[in-house]
């Protein structure tokens, strides 16, 4: 246990970490459901690694922010199961917090990463009648009546440091797809194609083949067609999309609810 030096230099570190985090004056809705205490349990994972004799109860005493007792007991639960699996890591660029897998032969703080958050959208033509709701969607999005389909994704470059490392596309008309799945694909391999042009542009960055990709979708089958091997009857478009992943050392593909990718993406 870290003795009182120890325990002010904690307290130093943890209020640089969580200064930006606002608490609202009512705590509503699920624990899951609120983003900034998500956010929290982010910027504590690192203190779970780097002080492994800090017990966690005083780590949560530590925290200048006022947290109910249920929240209280949510982020002991999540951080002591971090503790004993070690599975979890957590990457940061300045206010910005991934938390991705470690795995046996990867784990993300030691490689050149980057993260990608792609979404797809199809409209068939009933959906896109006159008068429908989705109608106003496609409008609000910036996106004429008529439209199809659309990608849009978010790209964030983890490591290693740069001026400008994370950027925003679209929504735009993609088109010649004819499902919300090939509408998926579709934003994944725009996304992917338009990262490794980033990537060979930017100036002192390890080569593109150095980088591990995340990607991050809604789409659970999408995430389970990237991870299984190639099957006979495997469609044109995820053959593109496998072949600008071979690009990279890696592809880590990982589902993730529908509202945190929009929340990324901003619609």
């Amino acid at each position: 246990m870290p003795g009182s030096n120890g325990s002010a230099k904690i307290k130093k570190l943890l209020k640089q970490r969580i200064d930006d985090i606002r608490i609202p004056s009512e705590h509503k809705g699920a624990l899951e459901d609120r983003p900034w205490l998500e956010k929290l349990y982010l910027r504590l994972i690192p203190f779970v690694y780097d002080y492994p004799e800090l017990p966690l109860e005083q780590l949560l005493q530590t925290i200048p922010l006022h947290l109910t007792q249920a929240e209280q007991q949510y982020l002991l639960n999540r951080l002591t199961r971090v503790r004993k699996k070690k599975d979890v890591a957590v990457v940061s660029r300045n206010e910005e917090d991934v938390l991705l897998p470690v795995l046996p032969n990867f784990d993300p703080r030691r490689v050149p990463l980057v993260a990608c958050w792609s979404d797809g959208g199809f409209y068939n033509l009933n959906e896109r009648k006159p008068g429908k709701q989705n109608e106003r969607k496609l409008r609000g999005l910036g996106l004429v009546d008529g439209v199809t389909a659309y990608a849009s994704f978010r790209a964030l470059i983890l490591s290693p440091q740069i001026g400008h490392p994370s950027w925003k596309e679209g929504p735009f008309d993609t088109g010649n797809v004819v499902s919300s799945y090939e509408a998926e694909v579709k934003a994944a391999e725009v996304a992917i194609s338009a990262i490794i042009c980033r990537l060979e542009k930017e100036r002192g960055l390890p080569a593109v083949d150095c980088f591990h990709l995340v990607l991050y979708t809604d789409c659970q089958s999408l995430a389970h067609a990237v991870a299984a091997p190639p099957s006979p009857d495997e469609s044109f478009l995820m053959g593109s999309v496998r072949t600008l992943a071979a690009n990279f050392a890696a592809l880590h593909p990982i589902w993730q609810p529908r509202r945190e990718i929009k929340q990324r993406l901003g619609h």
